[in-house]
């Protein structure tokens, strides 16, 4: 993610910025702990799929992995 990337985001949840749209570099660093928390979760989901399906079936593993990480963002 980028900083303008980021700025969206926040204006979307609605966090409230100082004039001219004044960015804290905290808001930054938070951001990017955040989306190294959920890569982080993503490569443990990835990890169990692999270790159902391997090595006979990549094609489910990948497809199972991918809809698991779609999953996360409904919950």
């Amino acid at each position: 993610m980028n900083q303008d990337e980021i700025i969206s985001m926040m204006k979307e949840a609605g966090f409230y910025f100082g004039k001219d749209d004044e960015f804290m570099p905290e808001w930054e660093i938070f951001a990017a702990l955040v989306a190294a928390h959920e890569r982080e979760a993503c490569v443990e989901v990835c990890k169990n799929i692999y270790n159902e399906t391997a090595p006979w079936n990549y094609d489910k593993g990948a497809v199972k992995c991918g809809l698991a990480i779609i999953a996360r963002g409904e919950k």
